[in-house]
């Protein structure tokens, strides 16, 4: 759905759209290809979306060291 909707849009967003992890990765990479994309947003893009990988692989950390998580004990 996220991916049709990207495809409706005409004006380039506003920059807190770019802050959305999935979202604003498809609105990125549209724009990319069609060669509006700035470097502030696709640094904003790329910083959110490091940050979200970063928390994902923290808490696939925390529960892989947790013993009661893994073993179910």
């Amino acid at each position: 759905v996220l991916g049709l909707i990207s495809m409706f849009t005409n004006e380039l967003p506003q920059a807190w759209v770019f802050a959305t992890p999935i979202y604003g990765t498809l609105i990125g990479m549209k724009y990319a290809l069609s060669a509006e994309l700035t470097w502030g947003l696709f640094g904003l893009n790329i910083l959110v979306s490091a940050c979200v990988v970063l928390a994902i692989i923290w808490v696939i950390r925390q529960m892989f060291n947790s013993e009661k998580i893994m073993f179910g004990a």
